[in-house]
């Protein structure tokens, strides 16, 4: 490492992380074998975890990565810094490194990127590239990430170490918040990929290939039952046609709608036909204008949509009289992410509920709203189950540990706390429908209000033997206290009796004619005495 670049990576820190020594960072250096010197005690801060990175095993190397250009070994947004230096101008497809490093950055996540603009070939194990600020800004571009500073060191320095013949550039990029605008640019690059292996990470439902593979629990099963038998289907964002597979085993006869072409091509195995359309722009009445389908079916599409309310009021021309909508959604209501709102998170992910290319979120009522503005009644609603407290990737991670028993039992309580999504079949509203419905609604809340008025009559009845009971007991108890009363005037009567009987005796034994009695009983026995002897 010369001097150079260790000076310039050192003068990023204290220019942009000083201010952050108080918070635990997580810091990846690109590149990180010692040769010469290593970048470890710039980020030696006891907050702070620094990790080097490399495709080979050595000194300072706390990770070896596996491939160059898909890092397995690091989550997404998971890394706060990313630094790099004497590392990219030895990365042939440099581009597809920086894609790597915007997806593990957490959003506001800073990269520090040094690489020569000049100096003589140098093999380790190649020597491809020498960067320029144009360049390195177009770099954070492709990737999606916004430059802080894209600099070359054109003038030389005191380096006495030949530091000066690279003529470092350096980019200092930052990871936006991502906007709805990113987002879309975002899902769009993912759909428009080439790569077979980008194809299998983005529609991981691809290898189900049979009903009796899923659970009852599954989103796909849930949807086949809403769609039933013999149906004709259009499949909207139907991916590689892994759902169009399932669906041709129930007799069903699809035809798909996909942005991707790569997807598109596999799905054509299992539709009859599909037709390569991005929803944002296409007009649906156009692409179907000679024909009508039974079923339309939205899996997880219609939270991708800048605008879903065209899109499904577009639906209703291409539907049949009683044609409708089965659609998958996600539930932004999960119990996990209001517990990660209260710590303060809402942090993006590859796939799940805060899948990064998600435009819009829904809850049950949102859904529900979304369907009747555009013209529908819910008639039905399934769910798919997650617990608030798992591993599972789709919800965030939360921790039982760090919140109180009321507040995990107040988000419980919720009927939809647990619902990663809901799977929804709508019809559409038509005047009859809508009074049908209204007409439902209404017995409904007649026999409701019948049973409530059954309930009244029979807590009254209730009440009414309550109160004679309690009446009853009263008249009892009165009954009971009249008679302990006249045992209380008994009982003084005869204790009054015997205090007189007592005071009488007393009297009569003070008396002069009861003293005289006794000395002459006393006297008599003495004479009787006398006779016997």
């Amino acid at each position: 490492m010369h001097q150079s670049s260790f000076d310039k990576m050192k003068s990023f820190r204290d220019r942009y992380l000083s201010c952050k020594e108080a918070q635990p960072l997580v810091i990846l250096d690109l590149g990180s074998q010692n040769i010469g010197g290593c970048y470890r005690e710039i980020f030696n801060w006891q907050n702070w975890r620094y990790q080097g990175l490399d495709l080979g095993a050595g000194e300072n190397v706390d990770i070896v990565l596996q491939e160059p250009y898909y890092w397995r070994e690091i989550p997404s947004s998971s890394t706060d810094v990313l630094v790099s230096g004497q590392t990219f101008e030895h990365i042939e497809f440099f581009w597809l490194t920086m894609s790597e490093i915007a997806r593990v950055l957490k959003p506001g996540g800073l990269c520090c990127i040094i690489a020569p603009s000049s100096g003589h070939e140098h093999r380790y194990p190649v020597d491809c590239w020498r960067f320029y600020p144009d360049g390195f800004s177009a770099l954070a571009r492709y990737a999606n990430l916004e430059v802080i500073e894209a600099v070359t060191q054109w003038e030389e320095d005191q380096y006495t170490d030949g530091s000066n013949q690279w003529k470092d550039s350096v980019l200092i990029a930052r990871k936006p918040f991502l906007s709805k605008l990113i987002r879309q640019k975002s899902r769009i690059q993912k759909l428009t990929s080439s790569s077979s292996a980008n194809l299998v990470k983005h529609y991981p439902l691809v290898q189900i290939a049979d009903e009796k593979e899923m659970s009852e629990n599954h989103s796909l099963k849930k949807q086949l039952d809403f769609v039933g038998y013999h149906k004709q289907v259009v499949d909207f964002g139907c991916a590689t046609g892994y759902f169009a597979q399932l669906l041709n085993q129930r007799g069903c006869e699809v035809v798909g709608v996909e942005l991707n072409p790569e997807a598109a091509k596999l799905a054509e195995s299992h539709c009859k036909r599909v037709l390569i359309a991005d929803l944002e722009v296409a007009s649906i009445s156009d692409m179907f204008a000679d024909q009508q389908f039974d079923v339309a079916v939205f899996g997880d599409v219609l939270e991708h949509l800048r605008d879903p309310l065209r899109v499904l009021r577009e639906v209703q021309q291409i539907l049949k009289p009683e044609g409708y909508i089965v659609a998958s959604i996600p539930n932004v209501a999960h119990g996990a992410v209001r517990l990660a709102l209260l710590q303060g998170r809402f942090e993006y992910s590859d796939v799940g509920i805060l899948d990064n290319t998600h435009l819009r979120f829904f809850t049950r009522e949102t859904a529900e709203a979304l369907f009747e503005e555009s013209g529908y009644l819910v008639e039905l609603t399934e769910r798919t189950i997650v617990p608030i407290f798992t591993d599972n990737c789709l919800v965030p991670q939360i921790d039982r540990r760090n919140f109180n028993l009321e507040t995990i039992q107040r988000i419980e309580v919720d009927a939809d706390a647990e619902t990663l999504q809901f799977i929804m079949k709508a019809v559409p509203c038509s005047l009859e429908r809508k009074y049908a419905a209204l007409d439902e609604r209404l017995q409904q809340t007649q026999a409701e209000l019948e049973g409530m008025r059954v309930q009244l009559f029979q807590s009254q009845v209730e009440l009414e033997i309550y109160q004679t009971q309690l009446f009853q007991s009263q008249a009892q108890l009165e009954t009971t206290q009249a008679q302990l009363e006249v045992y209380q005037t008994q009982l003084h009567q005869s204790q009054s009796a015997a205090e007189m009987a007592q005071a009488m005796i007393f009297t009569m034994e003070s008396s002069k004619f009861w003293k005289l009695r006794k000395a002459w009983l006393s006297l008599k026995k003495i004479f009787v005495r006398w006779d016997l002897g």
